[in-house]
């Protein structure tokens, strides 16, 4: 709740630093002003049968396999935010292109154990996990917006070990950024 939170102040210190009002602005924002462009929950949980490692490979892949986020994260990464963007993620372009192509696309969430790639994945299309955005006008996908980056709010990673077992589980918040 408190990263929503944070998530509308900033919103509202870029309307109000632009001077516009309820009643001549929608997206509130000019169009050069980098904005939140919508959100996704990505929450994973699973095991394999040893110890396995300290560390996690989590990744957002689309069908056609371009990838959005590629991260290695630890128990240590709870609570932080990651910045993903083209500087630091070099395929961020390509995978950003096609989520904002109009076509409703499917996507995975991968979490595996890392080095082993033991782990778990689901998958939607956009509509069901974007449709909407916070702008209210985004369907299937992104269309017409420049993505720029996405902050990932790393809520929860844990890796426990049992006797014989070890479980995992990873909740995070995407917050798309961008210019429309």
């Amino acid at each position: 709740m408190r990263n929503l939170l944070v998530l509308f102040a900033c919103a509202a210190a870029l309307c109000a630093g632009a001077g516009c009002s309820d009643d001549d602005c929608a997206p509130c924002a000019p169009a050069t002003t980098e904005q939140p462009l919508a959100s996704f929950e990505m929450e994973m949980a699973g095991g394999a049968a040893s110890a396995i490692g300290d560390t996690l490979r989590i990744n957002f892949v689309s069908s056609e396999a371009d990838t959005l986020f590629n991260l290695y994260v630890t128990e240590a990464d709870e609570g932080t935010v990651k910045i993903i963007n083209a500087r630091v993620y070099p395929p961020f372009a390509a995978a950003t292109a096609r989520l904002s192509d109009g076509t409703n696309d499917s996507w995975m969430f991968y979490v595996r154990f890392h080095p082993s790639s033991t782990g778990g994945g689901s998958g939607a299309l956009e509509s069901s996990w974007l449709s909407g955005g916070f702008t209210d006008e985004f369907n299937p996908d992104l269309l017409g917006a420049e993505i720029t980056k996405i902050w990932l709010y790393l809520n929860d990673v844990s890796i426990v070990r049992e006797i014989g077992y070890t479980n995992y589980s990873v909740s995070a918040r995407a917050v798309i950024m961008g210019k429309i």
